[in-house]
């Protein structure tokens, strides 16, 4: 039987967890560890902090994000942008990460039901991370952006 994975709105609580968060040098080429992320989330309403809890304790974590902001990625209104997933070290290979992402949808409609459209940029040289999401049901419509460390492949996911 495989442990229970579960998606939450980031609380004071988790902050102990996710201030031990280290990742490998290549894995934050691509994204931003939780605390940095949360001070982003602090200052700016439209970005919600959600922690993914492996048998409920805080194994990851991403951001979403809605509005004006996320107008480099899509144009679409109703899509919630995914920033900075990352899932700790000691839970790295357990499946956490694709069982958040085939969570996320049901999670999107209950608390965003708006949303009709999930989105997020993964950079090219990112391979792990892209297998990840087209296992999870993401597709690659051939937009492109240059990020910060290359080009960004723009993934969606239609709900």
């Amino acid at each position: 039987m495989s442990a229970e994975v579960s998606l939450s709105f980031y609380q004071p609580e988790h902050n102990q967890e996710l201030s031990t968060f280290e990742l490998p040098k290549m894995q934050l080429r691509f994204t931003a560890l939780p605390l940095t992320a949360l001070k982003v989330c602090e200052e700016d309403q439209s970005r919600h902090p959600v922690v993914i809890l492996y048998e409920g304790k805080p194994a990851g974590f991403f951001v979403l994000h809605h509005g004006p902001g996320i107008t480099p990625f899509t144009e679409n209104p109703n899509a919630l942008f995914i920033r900075a997933l990352s899932v700790h070290p000691e839970y790295q290979g357990k499946r956490v990460a694709k069982r958040a992402m085939l969570a996320l949808p049901g999670f999107a409609s209950v608390h965003f039901p708006f949303c009709d459209e999930l989105v997020l940029a993964v950079n090219k040289k990112n391979i792990a991370a892209q297998q990840l999401y087209f296992k999870t049901g993401f597709e690659d419509r051939g937009q492109r952006r240059a990020g910060n460390i290359g080009i960004q492949y723009i993934l969606q996911l239609p709900l």
